[in-house]
């Protein structure tokens, strides 16, 4: 029997409000917290972790597609000048007129950016194509969204980011308007498998090392020009604030509930209420955000999210699997560690798939793995006793934020554009 009550429960679609990285001036709707709203400079973050000596452990406990990356800095400044035309749409769709910004500053709100009405915006992933942006903008990189192709002839680099006819149009494009193969076409993270295993791509970008695996396991002759790499989230929006989760009286547990959606994947619904029922037990108050199908008349925005995690002490993540976990990257931004369920499979359409991940970027600095409701007591333990997740916010910044996440796919494009030349 389940003694005790959920504070709250949201039925959640998907992030709706959040539109750009500098929107910090936001009224959180929890009446439990009153938000403080505090820009925060990456690089003063990133030098403050440098001075935490946990920092060096963390970087040894990365998922190897990350520490992966690092090799290629040893090349990444040899191109440093390459303009890139970054495509959600195909050219024949793109605007030639002044009344469409595609350089930057673009507008990287929601209403814009994927829908095509302004800015050139396309079909895309919303969450990963802002994240980018807001990246390359701040890292002041050579780039263009969406141009006309009197803007597009001049870039070194055609960077398909989402959509299978935009890559059939920038290969097309390619052969006819660029010069031939002397310009390099980047796919993903939000490319369909088989538009990428055709031929012409130069790069292929997957958003985490099983999705990679997935598709390289099926198309081999992608391992040698594929890389695992995550978007980021922006952690000037997702900060902790001052009156949060260790000014609470009360330990609070916020449940992050997929199982509506991913019960088809293999996720079973009744853990859900043995997981709450083993929270209780372990004295934490319990809140429940429960993602619902997308299309559902209920939603949740970035500020309810927000609000909730700034009074959590942590997050309990119950999903089959994630391509990347953006939500999980915004919990360890507010310092929220978390613990996630873990499961090595799951079924993608219509299929049992092995060596899938609930959380492909989870490491001892983030939070811990689950593997059975009778653990959670003492992996909440180890977490309250800083064991785990000891540093999630310090992570996140060094690692999965938009300069982050920008900066290695620049690294990544400039190598592979160096390698070319040799």
């Amino acid at each position: 029997m389940v003694s005790g009550t959920i504070s709250t429960v949201v039925i959640i679609t998907t992030l709706l409000n959040l539109t750009a990285c500098e929107s910090s001036d936001r009224t959180a709707t929890f009446e439990t917290l009153d938000s403080v709203k505090q820009v925060v400079n990456h690089h003063s973050e990133s030098s403050r972790c440098d001075e935490l000596e946990q920092c060096a452990s963390l970087r040894q406990r990365n998922p190897p597609e990350l520490d992966l990356l690092q090799t290629f800095q040893s090349c990444a400044g040899n191109n440093a000048n390459f303009q890139i035309s970054i495509l959600t749409m195909p050219f024949s769709s793109h605007h030639d007129d002044n009344a469409h910004r595609h350089e930057p500053p673009i507008d990287t709100s929601q209403h814009t950016l994927c829908t095509g009405a302004i800015s050139g915006g396309g079909g895309c992933h919303y969450a990963v194509t802002r994240s980018y942006l807001e990246g390359l903008s701040a890292l002041g990189a050579n780039f263009t969204f969406n141009p006309p192709l009197s803007v597009a002839r001049s870039s070194a680099v055609l960077w398909v980011m989402a959509g299978a006819h935009t890559l059939a149009s920038a290969l097309q494009y390619r052969s006819t308007d660029f010069g031939g193969e002397n310009v390099l076409v980047v796919a993903g993270p939000n490319v369909e498998m088989e538009a990428l295993a055709g031929p012409g791509v130069d790069l292929a970008l997957f958003p985490s090392g099983w999705v990679q695996r997935l598709f390289t396991s099926k198309y081999r002759h992608l391992s040698a020009q594929s890389v695992a790499l995550p978007a980021g989230v922006c952690t000037e929006y997702w900060k902790p604030s001052s009156s949060g989760k260790d000014k609470q009286p009360a330990r609070t547990a916020l449940v992050y509930d997929k199982s509506l959606v991913s019960e088809a994947s293999g996720l079973n619904h009744e853990v859900v209420g043995e997981v709450i029922a083993a929270l209780y037990e372990a004295q934490y108050e319990v809140e429940l955000l429960s993602y619902a199908h997308p299309g559902s008349p209920d939603g949740y925005s970035a500020d309810q999210y927000r609000a909730a995690l700034s009074v959590s002490r942590v997050l309990v993540w119950l999903s089959a699997s994630e391509s990347q976990g953006i939500a999980l990257a915004e919990a360890w931004a507010m310092d929220a560690p978390t613990v996630v369920l873990a499961s090595a499979s799951a079924v993608i359409d219509g299929y049992t798939v092995s060596g899938t991940s609930p959380a492909p970027y989870l490491t001892d600095a983030t939070g811990a793995w689950l593997h059975s409701v009778e653990e959670l007591g003492q992996v909440l333990r180890d977490i309250e006793e800083g064991r785990k997740g000891r540093g999630p916010r310090e992570w996140v910044i060094r690692h999965m934020s938009d300069l982050a996440a920008a900066k290695m796919v620049l690294d990544v494009i400039s190598c592979t554009l160096h390698n070319r030349t040799l």
